[in-house]
């Protein structure tokens, strides 16, 4: 499935406040220009931010955040918003603009939070598993604000509301996102891993789901693979991998499955 700039979403990039975003995890006396287990690498937010950049046109931007001056643009924002910071994890949500500005909001990141190490192999049983994930009552339908990241985020706030989970971080409860083909996407803050055949599987890219810099991460380390995974096989009670830019990754259950409500 080839999903292309509607024009209402044209409409919607084109005012002056559209801004798209990544958020990342920043710590103290940590570079983020080098791989640990502690931060995910700039390049990873870097590439998610130009893929987004390029999908909604936004071409200023993009010349300011290509290659290695974009990687240093990036990092000399961060440096002087951090410098401000008390030395604890913080969350930083970077809002990029068309014509190349950038904004970074920060708050603390707070516990828990994992290391963005991946390591092979199934997942612990239910038992050992404290968070949550539960499926969503109804489609969230793919477009370019579920591939990007954007601050256009209606459909993620509204299955967050109807779910009960508005206030709730990713790492206690989540909700499972799928598309008008019953395929799902993602969870609402958070990439999703299922494990089949042996092996850890994220849904597909033409599924419509958001392309996040952790789910880059697993990727590009062949720590997964992607495929199409149907609403109908995901099953009460299995354990699923979570990852995003701030928490790093770890697992939840899947406990209730809600009855759609369309």
């Amino acid at each position: 499935m080839t999903l292309t700039l509607l024009d209402d979403a044209q409409t919607i990039a084109s005012h002056e406040s559209f801004a798209i975003t990544t958020s990342l995890r920043w710590q103290p006396d940590r570079s983020l220009l080098d791989s640990h287990p502690h931060a995910l690498p700039l390049r990873y937010h870097q590439a998610r931010l130009l893929a987004s950049a390029r999908t909604f046109k936004l071409d200023p931007l993009r010349s300011v955040l290509s290659g290695e001056a974009g990687i240093e643009h990036l990092q000399l924002h961060v440096t002087k918003h951090t410098s401000q910071l008390q030395a604890t994890p913080h969350k930083l949500t970077l809002n990029c603009r068309a014509d190349g500005t950038i904004d970074i909001v920060s708050s603390p990141a707070l516990p828990p939070l994992y290391s963005f190490l991946l390591s092979a192999g199934p997942p612990p049983p239910p038992s050992a598993v404290e968070a949550m994930i539960y499926v969503a009552p109804h489609t969230t339908c793919a477009s370019p604000f579920t591939i990007h990241k954007t601050i256009h985020r209606p459909m993620y706030n509204a299955v967050r509301m109807v779910t009960g989970i508005a206030a709730a971080p990713p790492t206690s409860e989540e909700v499972l996102l799928y598309n008008e083909k019953d395929q799902v996407t993602e969870a609402s803050l958070s990439t999703v891993y299922f494990w089949r055949n042996a092996q850890w599987v994220t849904p597909a890219s033409s599924c419509g789901g958001n392309h996040g810099a952790s789910r880059m991460l697993a990727l590009e380390q062949a720590w997964c693979v992607e495929d199409v995974i149907m609403r109908k096989d995901v099953r009460v009670d299995e354990v699923v991998a979570m990852s995003n830019g701030v928490r790093g990754f770890w697992f939840a259950v899947v406990k209730q499955l809600l009855q759609d409500s369309t």
